[in-house]
């Protein structure tokens, strides 16, 4: 976070020397190009690792990946410029700027909620690996499972923008999360055996699911047109920079709680590459991961999101307010 924070371009704006960037960063996360690019690179190197690399090489691919990130950083720090971008930038406090963060209710709606979608995701993904293992004893079905459900999200994403607007973003956040909550309860219904069941419950909840990432950017976009509008100060890097640690750490929470979980359902760890058997708690342990667990959190932060307050009827109200700001100072603010 610090790193991200440290290294942001654009940490606070004058609102008379910076417009609204919404068309822009809408018209970007809604064609959501970039992360059905992320998905599919994703799904190629899973393949490539999966086939072609053994455990002994994947500390030296991890290591690779960390290097030429720390490298990137320094680059980019290296080749900004002292003055790039000393016209725009405020005199600004640290204080002052997560004063006005904390101060924009609507980012920290969008904090909790996606705290809680993330732990849901990741308890839910942590275990289906184990779930499929020991529950339904076909782990061989685990790739498949992990691919369908990724395809099944792009294809949701390319729904994004129809549906938002029809729904408008706030409601159709609200009832993706909890149709995804309610297919992924119904795990729990489910035997052993119902493997092709398990495989559409989870394409299901993939394609409901699938725009929320793109539209949760959207809505950081439009935090930041909040706080410009309450403050008169644009914080646009502050705002996704604080927003990227939100979802870094919702992933942490959320794979941390799935060990907890493990270890509080008793699982039994293989023994000298021997599998042990699996108490009766630990099977029923799995199946909540799957199921009531994740769709608790779900639940939860469909629940957070009726106290976003920037509704369609607000955001046409602040990109009007702030576009008379900008002409009110003439053609050279």
């Amino acid at each position: 976070f610090l790193i991200t924070f440290a290294t942001t371009k654009e940490r606070v704006l004058p609102e008379i020397q910076k417009t609204s960037t919404y068309p822009a960063d809408l018209k970007f996360l809604l064609t959501s190009t970039k992360l059905h690019q992320v998905i599919i690179g994703g799904l190629s190197l899973l393949a490539i690792l999966a086939t072609q690399f053994s455990l002994a090489v994947l500390p030296w691919i991890v290591g690779i990946y960390l290097a030429l990130s720390v490298v990137g950083l320094l680059l980019r720090f290296l080749n900004q410029s002292s003055d790039e971008f000393e016209s725009d930038v405020q005199q600004s406090s640290l204080e002052l700027d997560f004063n006005d963060l904390l101060a924009n209710r609507p980012w920290m709606v969008l904090f909790g909620f996606g705290l809680f979608q993330l732990m849901g995701a990741f308890v839910r993904g942590g275990a289906i690996l184990y779930y499929f293992k020991y529950y339904c004893n076909n782990e061989s079905v685990v790739p498949s499972f992990f691919v369908a459900g990724s395809l099944a999200a792009i294809a949701g994403m390319l729904l994004t923008k129809k549906l938002t607007s029809v729904f408008g973003k706030k409601m159709l956040m609200i009832y993706m999360n909890v149709g995804v909550a309610v297919i992924t309860a119904a795990f729990f219904l489910l035997n052993p055996e119902d493997t092709g069941w398990m495989f559409a419950l989870y394409i299901a909840s993939s394609f409901v699911g699938g725009p929320s990432p793109v539209l949760l950017w959207s809505m950081y976009a439009d935090t930041a047109d909040y706080s410009e509008w309450r403050t008169r100060r644009r914080a646009t890097g502050l705002v996704f920079s604080a927003a990227t640690f939100s979802q870094k750490m919702g992933c942490a929470v959320g794979a941390a709680m799935t060990g907890f979980a493990l270890e509080f359902f008793q699982y039994a760890e293989p023994v000298d590459g021997v599998e042990q058997l699996q108490a009766d708690v630990t099977l029923n342990g799995l199946c909540m991961m799957m199921s009531l667990i994740p769709a608790g959190f779900f639940l939860a932060a469909a629940i957070c999101l009726a106290f976003y307050s920037i509704s369609d009827r607000v955001l046409d109200e602040i990109e009007t307010e702030l576009q008379a700001r900008k002409n009110a100072q003439g053609p050279d603010a």
